[in-house]
């Protein structure tokens, strides 16, 4: 998707638009899904159809939920209307309190040990399983809803802007969709626990799950903006008309986005790998750990690629390492540090530096930015790949297989189409047709 923008839209409003939408789809699991999966597979439930049905509602709602934040902040960044920061950052503060409300309103009353659950719950409860010892969780499907519903009304009615909610809206279907399907893979394996038995050892189903969901949430999300492309902003960035006068909305110093960017990626490295009473209570809200990312990503420069490339490899760098140093411990420490941390954040950094030196503010679309978007997206797919490769200890596809070989094979499939993809782009840029006459 990035690729096909950079030949559209200026490099920098690209680059906040992607870091906004990534940031935003980062804190959907904060519904909590696992319950509401189990509710359609585990062996107790299996054969009740009511079961079944309710949460698969809850799967599509939640997933909806999930993907249709991606589709609101890229249409906001992509959009043809300027949004101050200033209001983005009001906004996402008030959304907090919002959150709250919702959760309220939805997510309440929940006191399992009086066996007090809301009166929609989308996960495991003793309405299914009325003898059975469970452990509810919390559900926050109600914050986010109306976190959702009050982004879209302030675009659409103060802002006149129709763009999010088209992307919202193909967020919440496509990211539904996925989720439904992907969860009726699983649960399909878990009612009929024969299918596909000759294939020895087996399939991981959650990962099949799982890549089933991203592949029909991304598609969706790319065929939304391929149908909206004339609705996208595609000139130079337009005035900023507010109650002060006209101008362009400075960008904040080096130093601040420096400063932010190093504490906030120190932040979601300790609430990914550690665990602090006080500060997991603020940061598992999740919107409490995109405020100050949405801020800077939306008119900053080191902020957006910083964001994308680095702040997102830091905690799955990090899992890899933690898992393969210090639990499997397949490998030594050092090896395990280098190979699965140093390296890749290496490899990403370079990406962050390559892309941020080639972007521009001139409403013409630079070679060098095109060029950088489809080497950033072979670098960074091949590494995720890398570290996945290693998580799931090395399962070559002509050694013995084991439940993660199936979704390795699809991730090495996956990784292969992008790549072929970035060299597509390369054949597209101007001067590629005289290089290759030349060339022969």
């Amino acid at each position: 998707l990035g690729m096909w923008l950079s030949s559209v839209v200026p490099p920098l409003r690209l680059l906040r638009a992607l870091g906004m939408a990534v940031a935003a789809a980062g804190f959907g699991g904060c519904m909590t899904y696992g319950q509401t999966l189990g509710l359609t597979q585990d062996a107790a439930l299996v054969g009740n159809w009511d079961a079944w049905r309710w949460g698969m509602t809850g799967v599509f709602l939640k997933g909806g939920l999930w993907i249709a934040f991606f589709g609101l902040f890229l249409g906001i960044g992509l959009s043809r209307k300027n949004y101050l920061t200033a209001d983005i950052a009001v906004m996402a503060v008030l959304s907090v309190f919002i959150l709250f409300i919702g959760v309220a309103m939805f997510n309440e009353p929940f006191d399992p040990s009086q066996r007090k659950l809301p009166a929609i719950y989308f996960s495991d409860s003793w309405v299914w399983e009325p003898d059975a010892e469970l452990s509810p969780r919390r559900e926050r499907w109600g914050g986010l809803l109306l976190i959702l519903i009050f982004w879209l009304s302030w675009c659409v009615v103060e802002k006149r802007d129709l763009l999010p909610l088209r992307f919202a809206t193909a967020g919440f279907i496509a990211g539904g969709s996925g989720f439904f399907l992907g969860q009726c893979l699983q649960s399909w394996n878990a009612w009929n626990p024969g299918f596909l038995s000759f294939f020895k050892p087996g399939i991981n189903w959650w990962n099949f799950m799982e890549t089933t969901f991203g592949f029909i949430w991304g598609g969706g999300m790319a065929f939304a903006v391929w149908l909206s492309r004339y609705h996208i902003h595609t000139g130079p960035d337009p005035e900023i008309n507010s109650t002060a006068g006209s101008g362009r909305e400075p960008s904040p110093s080096i130093l601040l986005e420096w400063t932010s960017a190093i504490v906030m990626a120190s932040a979601f490295m300790v609430w990914n790998l550690g665990s602090f009473t006080y500060f997991d209570r603020f940061a598992d809200l999740s919107w409490t750990m995109i405020i100050v990312p949405l801020v800077m990503i939306h008119r900053g420069r080191v902020w957006p690629w910083f964001y994308l490339a680095v702040v997102v490899m830091l905690p799955i760098a990090g899992k890899t390492v933690r898992e393969m140093a210090y639990r499997s411990e397949p490998m030594s420490e050092p090896v395990a540090w280098i190979v699965a941390g140093v390296i890749p954040l290496l490899l990403a950094s370079l990406v962050f530096t390559v892309v941020h030196r080639s972007d521009s503010d001139s409403p013409s679309v630079s070679l060098g930015f095109r060029q950088s978007m489809a080497v950033a997206a072979v670098v960074l797919s091949w590494t995720f790949h890398a570290l996945n490769f290693i998580f799931f200890e090395e399962p070559w596809p002509w050694a013995s297989w084991t439940s993660r070989t199936p979704n390795e094979i699809i991730f090495l499939i996956a990784a292969v189409a992008i790549t072929m993809m970035a060299v597509h782009t390369f054949r597209q840029l101007p001067g590629a047709e005289a290089s290759r006459e030349a060339g022969k």
